[in-house]
């Protein structure tokens, strides 16, 4: 006499994904669906998971002139990305990617499901004009901001006195 035993819970696995049954330990001999009728093993066969990174550019381009995103296929689960040359953006610099806002370093962020990462640039100032006095605020006016010189200098800016008028380096 046969019982039928229904479906069976496949359990989860977190870096792996379920492949399939076995009747054989080293999982090399699928189960087909044939009849049990009687005391029968089964192994379950794992294969580990693999992600796809996909890379925006958002607004730059990429070395070979594409602004459209890349992705990397195939990173196994827990793994760290091989990132492709950077994008760049005409007046901007590339400071890093974010995954849905945050900060995301895939070179030394595991991966660990399917992510989209966008480029995430900064203006590239080099020097700009300032106006005001060493004691009052500074104003940068191709930028309409005014600050004091306590926050140009704690964000790490230095200015210097030209004989033209001040400058704002970093």
């Amino acid at each position: 006499m046969s019982a039928l035993y229904g479906e069976i819970t496949i359990p989860t696995r977190t870096g792996w994904w379920f492949d399939d049954w076995y009747t054989d330990p080293a999982a090399t001999t699928h189960y087909t669906g044939q009849a049990i009728t009687a005391d029968t093993d089964l192994y379950m066969g794992w294969t580990r998971a693999a992600y796809t990174l996909t890379l925006d550019p958002n607004g730059g381009t990429w070395p070979d002139g594409t602004t459209w995103n890349k992705y990397i296929n195939d990173v196994p689960h827990g793994d760290l990305a091989t990132m492709p040359d950077p994008p760049t953006k005409p007046g901007w610099i590339l400071t890093g990617w974010t995954n849905n806002g945050a900060d995301f370093d895939p070179t030394t962020t595991p991966i660990t499901d399917w992510t989209l990462l966008k480029a995430k640039w900064a203006p590239a100032i080099t020097q700009l004009p300032l106006t005001g006095g060493p004691l009052g605020a500074w104003t940068l006016p191709t930028l309409g901001i005014l600050l004091p010189l306590t926050t140009l200098t704690a964000i790490g800016l230095t200015h210097r006195r030209k004989q033209t008028g001040h400058n704002l380096r970093h």
